[in-house]
């Protein structure tokens, strides 16, 4: 593999070795669609914390959090020495030597679950989760299935990928207020605009990626709408 190949979210190439037999299967790391789908599934499940305290006490909910982001790192030094495993195929290049971007992830949503009746009610944490996850995702799928023009100063976002990302975060902000808080329904263009705006800095870390800071900004932006 050529040490000048571009480790950004959409391009470059990447090669698995299998050290006990010697074979080596290469494949782009650009994800195809399939991968690239089956990488953003996991995000679904933000689709249940509308509903999760009708389910079980806040309390259970804040212990599942922090014991399941600690679980995470056992789980990535056996998927780090183990680079076959097929969650291999769905991870980055920057992921292939390194922590993989979800103990990240996780860990910000534990801060902003933690955070619950401390800080602000339960509604800021799904406000500043699920719109987010859920137009992350379907801004990569359909970038990637269907995207044919890029910004030209922003050469990693398709346009297509881009609209129907805002928009679906934009409509499931609106629905989630619309449950839980219709005062601040207004409040609804934050996510959207974060999850539009946040990755135009080129080169962010990945352990800092839009995944982190997108939710971690909706609860400061939504807390400070509610003063």
């Amino acid at each position: 593999m050529t040490a000048d190949i571009a480790d950004t979210k959409y391009s470059n190439e990447r090669t698995y070795s299998n050290h006990s037999s010697g074979m080596q299967m290469r494949k782009t790391s650009e994800l195809s669609v399939k991968h690239e789908t089956l990488r953003k599934s996991f995000h679904l499940f933000v689709l249940l914390l509308p509903f999760l305290p009708l389910l079980i006490p806040l309390v259970l909910m804040k212990i599942f959090f922090f014991f399941g982001w600690l679980m995470c790192f056992p789980i990535e030094a056996y998927r780090l020495t183990h680079p076959n495993l097929w969650i291999n195929r769905v991870t980055r290049l920057s992921e292939q030597k390194g922590l993989a971007n979800y103990p990240f992830t996780i860990g910000a949503w534990t801060i902003i679950i933690l955070g619950v009746n401390v800080f602000y009610p339960y509604f800021v944490a799904v406000l500043a989760i699920t719109p987010f996850m859920l137009g992350d995702a379907t801004a990569a799928i359909i970038g990637k299935r269907y995207g044919q023009h890029r910004f030209p100063f922003w050469k990693k976002k398709t346009i297509e990928g881009w609209i129907a990302g805002m928009t679906l975060s934009f409509l499931l902000a609106l629905w989630i207020l619309s449950l839980m808080n219709p005062p601040l329904i207004y409040t609804a263009v934050i996510p959207p605009l974060l999850l539009g705006l946040y990755d135009l800095p080129e080169n962010l870390p990945h352990w800092y990626s839009d995944n982190v800071g997108v939710p971690l900004l909706t609860v400061v932006f939504v807390s400070l709408f509610m003063l």
